[in-house]
């Protein structure tokens, strides 16, 4: 059974390029990288945007990735997302 959680949320051209540029980038140091194969990733995202953050949650090899769809209610209208 895995003994780490990690949600993300991310949506939106400039939070997914923070996502990779920040996040993955910290995530694929070896020590951290090990620590979450195990780990359960939930990711929260907009439908438009699912499949370029999950193909790039799966090259960081945790084995139990998961996706959640979030309604257009908590999606917002700010400009950044």
């Amino acid at each position: 059974m895995p003994n780490l959680r990690i949600m993300t949320c991310v949506w939106g051209d400039n939070h997914a390029g923070w996502f990779e540029r920040a996040l993955l980038k910290s995530l694929s140091w070896p020590q951290n990288n090990a620590a979450i194969k195990d780990a359960i990733w939930t990711i929260f995202t907009k439908q438009e945007d699912k499949d370029r953050i999950l193909s790039k949650a799966k090259t960081m090899g945790a084995k139990h990735l998961e996706y959640v769809i979030l309604p257009e209610a908590v999606q917002g209208n700010h400009p950044n997302m």
